[in-house]
């Protein structure tokens, strides 16, 4: 009955599945074009065997029946394979399943195939991105910051949100708090620990990671905040992960965005890239994911910037290659030619793997990602 729900499903270009207890009868929906229409339903009775079948396809625990949980089935329907997000959700009578259907054999389409007027285009990339103190360094706000950048310039930003200072309520609080204000677009990080900063004497909270903020927006969005308690209305957060193509240990990081993305994020931002075969190693070990992929892109303020990055920042790796060229120029002038040089070649290199870029600003000099970008 489950595999006859799903493929009807999908022949009807059903965007999710809701399968909903109610007191005297199961109700199941699907989405279809934005709207949610009621299908002939199983009685009652057979509510508990389905949940369960579904519990158990997507690798939930079956005992557990008090606080959300998520997973994942892989199924073949009408030829095509099919990728379901299931989310399981408490309630008064039972528990509520939601399937998210993902073809992925479907075709993928850039902002230009998509219809959009070229004004339009412009304002798509138009985003400014906020870290959240980088390397354990204490900045202003950049909740604070990105509400005044939203108000007073009209940009899009993408906050940062860090998972090393803040306990869980504060991080809940927090994500609360960007609803409130209008900040919908989220980078979840787990941080770097205090002691690599100028404050060491710091203490870390990470009382999660990444991949359980992500978890926790997740449930925010469907108006479930941590303790299972629902919130009205429901915050409507897009919000991605970061990834670092050059870990040390490659498997586990691969691992752990097939975890992001389970946990809901809509795209992957990654540390600098300077070794093109190396993120394209990535790119391919996670390319069953159909992510949009944002890749980051650092242009060398000088000499002594690239040695810094070599040598002080985890996660980054500068080949020897650019240190020799940054070395070829004598002034800082020259050096800083280079280093958009190097940048603008890397950004070409990288735009057929990537949804996007971002170029950061080094040394806070914005004019230098913008000739990156011209």
């Amino acid at each position: 009955y489950v595999r006859m729900v799903i493929t009807e499903a999908f022949r009807s270009r059903a965007s999710d599945i809701h399968l909903e207890p109610m007191e005297r009868r199961f109700r199941i929906r699907y989405r279809i074009d934005g709207v949610l229409n009621e299908m002939e339903a199983p009685p009652k009775y057979m509510q508990k065997r389905i949940i369960s079948r579904l519990k158990l396809q997507s690798g939930m625990d079956l005992s557990e029946h008090r606080i959300p949980q998520d997973g994942r089935i892989r199924i073949q329907a009408m030829g095509r394979e099919l990728d379901l997000r299931v989310s399981d959700i408490p309630c008064t009578h039972g528990e509520s399943i939601v399937m998210r259907i993902l073809d992925k054999s479907g075709v993928m389409l850039g902002i230009s195939e998509l219809g959009f007027m070229e004004d339009d285009v412009k304002l798509i990339y138009k985003v400014l991105n906020l870290p959240d103190g980088p390397r354990a360094s204490p900045r202003l706000s950049p909740l604070i910051t990105a509400i005044k950048i939203q108000e007073q310039a009209g940009i899009e930003t993408v906050l940062h949100v860090c998972c090393r200072d803040l306990s869980l309520i504060a991080l809940q609080a927090q994500l609360l708090g960007c609803a409130a204000a209008g900040v919908n677009n989220l980078l979840f990080i787990t941080g770097d620990p205090p002691k690599i900063g100028n404050y060491s004497f710091s203490s870390g909270v990470f009382d999660t990671d990444a991949i359980g903020l992500a978890n926790l927006q997740r449930n925010l969005n469907q108006g479930i905040d941590a303790g299972g308690a629902k919130i009205a209305p429901p915050t409507a957060a897009c919000y991605g992960c970061g990834a670092d193509p050059n870990a040390l240990d490659f498997e586990r990081e691969v691992r752990r965005v097939h975890e992001k993305v389970a946990a809901g994020a809509a795209f992957i931002t990654t540390q600098p890239v300077f070794e093109v075969k190396a993120f394209e190693r990535f790119i391919n070990a996670i390319q069953d994911l159909h992510i949009p992929v944002i890749a980051g892109v650092w242009p060398m303020a000088s000499l002594r910037n690239a040695l810094f990055m070599k040598n002080e920042v985890p996660g980054v790796i500068v080949p020897d290659w650019i240190i020799t060229r940054m070395s070829q120029a004598s002034d800082s002038a020259g050096q800083l030619a280079i280093g958009i040089d190097i940048a603008r070649q890397t950004l070409a290199e990288l735009r057929p793997m990537v949804a996007g870029v971002q170029v950061s600003a080094p040394l806070g000099n914005v004019n230098t990602a913008i000739s990156v970008l011209a």
